[in-house]
């Protein structure tokens, strides 16, 4: 898993099959906790990983939880999902996608988010029942085959955030919004940061890339608490979710039926201007 914590980008999963004979070797070709590996290496150790799919049946994939689907999830009313357990059924879904392949998956080796017993209870429920699972902290640091899937979601993070760096993905006109905020023609190279709350580069592109009524794009996670605050900074149009006089009133769903598909697609229920 890579990229929980950063307000920009998705948050990406991996996971990496082999036989078990061939754990060690990965091991010695370098597969270790991401973290502790610089992206020349990682992107070196993905290439490797693609080479040995031939020579050793070794595979892997990735599954990107776009900002939209976070916010959607982490914004809805009544709310019935967290971080947790997005992170849960997106290990899952990675788990059965291996078993539909038609590989004999016999052992899970996975790193915990959240509680290890509660993880291990919820996978139990969606995986095939002969596999056994190993569910740790740090386990990217102790098994080479979650190592490689760490590598594999930490790259493909790395990937699609220099995308956004390049402009295209954020749109033109967003990059027309950045121009206004710069009082310049040309708003120059984007630069994100690294999506963490303490990043000086981060604050910057969240206060030049922002809207008043619309926020921020789509690349932003518009659930976390820093965009949040940005959003208050910037004296923007508070987002008012759910019923003042009903706490336990209807879903968003039946909330926003009425409302313009703008409204709707961005989950607004009442627009109010901070002055």
């Amino acid at each position: 898993m890579a990229g929980r914590g950063p307000v920009i980008g998705p948050m990406v999963y991996g996971i990496c099959w082999s036989p078990e004979e061939h754990h060690q070797y990965l091991r010695e070709v370098g597969m270790n906790d991401s973290k502790q590996l610089d992206h020349a290496k990682r992107s070196e150790l993905v290439k490797k990983l693609s080479e040995l799919e031939e020579t050793h049946g070794v595979g892997f994939k990735v599954t990107h939880l776009t900002p939209e689907f976070l916010s959607e999830k982490m914004l809805a009313i009544p709310r019935t999902a967290n971080l947790n357990s997005v992170s849960h059924e997106a290990a899952a879904s990675l788990i059965n996608h291996v078993v539909s392949l038609g590989h004999h998956v016999t052992h899970a080796y996975i790193d915990t988010v959240g509680d290890p017993g509660r993880y291990a209870e919820f996978l139990r429920r969606r995986i095939p029942q002969h596999i056994k699972l190993t569910v740790e902290p740090k386990a990217d640091g102790t098994y080479p085959v979650t190592a490689a899937a760490s590598i594999a979601a930490k790259t493909s993070r790395d990937s699609a955030v220099e995308e956004l760096c390049e402009g295209e993905a954020i749109g033109p006109d967003w990059v027309a919004k950045a121009s206004e905020s710069m009082s310049t023609s040309d708003p120059g190279p984007v630069v994100t940061g690294s999506g963490y709350p303490g990043d000086p580069k981060t604050k910057a592109f969240l206060r030049t890339y922002h809207d008043r009524v619309f926020g921020f794009p789509p690349c932003i996670r518009f659930s976390w608490k820093t965009a949040e605050r940005v959003h208050g900074e910037m004296h923007g149009v508070v987002f008012d979710f759910g019923d003042e006089d009903d706490a336990t009133g209807p879903g968003m769903g039946a909330i926003m039926q009425n409302r313009p598909l703008l409204f709707r697609r961005k989950r607004v229920n009442r627009l109010k201007r901070v002055t």
